[in-house]
């Protein structure tokens, strides 16, 4: 799929009317798809890398398993 937007001009409304238009069809094409756009585990393990990176208490890094080739994808 493809969208073309044409913006009337560069204001502070339209901007944020195209922002809006994004986030809802960000929504829209994961309940087609059948995930929770708005789940972030990604960002959440990000975080935690990050914070025991900095040595902040309770983030401890934990070992990686290392990938197999019979391990299921």
């Amino acid at each position: 799929m493809s969208c073309t937007l044409s913006l009337p001009d560069l204001t502070p409304a339209t901007v944020g009317e195209a922002i809006m238009f994004y986030q809802l069809a960000t929504g829209y094409a994961g309940a087609w798809y059948g995930i929770d756009p708005f789940d972030q585990p990604g960002v959440e393990l990000g975080k935690r890398l990050t914070y025991a990176a900095m040595g902040r208490p309770g983030y401890e890094t934990e070992p990686r398993k290392a990938a197999s080739s019979t391990d299921e994808v």
